[in-house]
């Protein structure tokens, strides 16, 4: 009897050990945030800039944090930890608008996205995909734009975990979204319009998404 007393402890604690929750904890997230840098973003630009940075500092070190810029194409800006307040010259470079640039390639956005999303994945983080403008998704010369009919299929292969929030899209761009990806992505997806995202019901949206 005494040895079974001895045993029983010691096994919930090795269960305790083997179990998901006792040996993994929650995961870090990756926030991949793509910034529409085209001239009918402008509207949008100071509020994105705050939008940012804000939550930037609301990540965990362990988190990381992916900054992309969308315009004829897609720039990687940054790629790595959550550094805070340390990012001031990054977020400089990041949200720049040049006139000159024509069109947005929002279908290579959505491709580097899925992409990155799955890398991260499979590096142990939970993806959080973040696109901020009007996501007009215009022509332009060497543009890549999005092809609506294999988008569901790009949204059915992203990793379980992962979510994609769109804050200041225009309305046209909203509506295809949802009957694009609603069905696949279901609470996955978060549409937030311009006078929801101007508010702190919108940003607060955005931090439950990312759950920082």
């Amino acid at each position: 009897m005494t040895t079974i007393r001895k045993l029983v402890p010691r096994a919930i604690v090795l269960l305790g050990l083997l179990s998901p929750t006792g040996c993994e904890g929650p995961r870090p997230v990756a926030l991949l945030a793509f910034w529409d840098a085209s001239a009918s973003s402008l509207p949008f630009q100071k509020e994105c800039q705050e939008i940012i940075p804000q939550q930037t500092r609301r990540l965990l070190p362990k988190d990381s944090l992916s900054l992309y810029r969308v315009a004829q194409t897609v720039t990687t800006v940054h790629a790595g930890p959550a550094l805070g307040n340390s990012l001031k010259s990054t977020f400089r470079t990041y949200f720049q608008v040049d006139p000159k640039e024509r069109g947005t390639s929002m279908g290579m956005a959505f491709r580097l996205a899925s992409r990155d999303a799955h890398q991260l994945a499979t590096a142990g983080y939970r993806p959080v995909i973040l696109f901020l403008g009007d996501l007009a998704d215009e022509r332009g010369p060497g543009t890549e734009n999005i092809d609506w009919e294999s988008l569901p299929r790009l949204a059915a292969e992203l990793p379980p975990e992962t979510k994609i929030v769109c804050m200041f899209s225009e309305p046209h761009f909203t509506e295809r979204l949802t009957s694009s990806l609603l069905p696949i992505l279901k609470d996955r997806l978060i549409l937030i319009n311009p006078e929801l995202a101007r508010s702190t019901g919108g940003r607060r949206l955005l931090r439950d998404a990312i759950g920082r």
